[in-house]
């Protein structure tokens, strides 16, 4: 592999990083069951592959602390679609009764971890 520059090597172990956990998220959230099993298989799938991959929240940390109100592109490229798979699992459990509307809007129970850095969130969506 040749890399234009460090930053072009860095988004490249980034990925490489991120598509297993995704992969992982994915299977998680499309298996059978409930969506309240559904969001603890994607925990349980999230902090395992954590304890296998510690870099991975090493690299995650550091850009969160490095953003200027926003993730940069490339990073939000990665996590985007593991944001919305997360959001669209809670929509459908307060759909389903399985949560209760008063356990808060979908889209800020899936962004607490977003909001408590203090950046923008995946997708387009502004703090509020």
């Amino acid at each position: 592999y040749h890399f234009h520059d460090k930053q072009a090597l860095y988004d490249a172990v980034l990925e490489a990083a991120f598509e297993p956990l995704s992969e992982r998220i994915r299977a998680a959230l499309s298996a059978p069951g409930s969506n309240s099993q559904r969001i603890e298989r994607l925990l349980a799938a999230w902090f395992d592959y954590a304890v296998q991959r510690p870099a991975l929240g090493r690299l995650f940390l550091r850009e969160v602390a490095e953003a200027e109100g926003a993730l940069r592109p490339e990073l939000e490229r990665l996590a985007a679609p593991m944001f919305a798979a997360f959001l669209d699992t809670i929509e459908r459990g307060q759909r389903a009764g399985e949560f209760r509307a008063a356990d808060g809007d979908a889209r800020e129970l899936a962004a607490q971890p977003y909001r408590l850095a203090g950046h923008r969130l995946p997708m387009g969506q502004r703090r509020g």
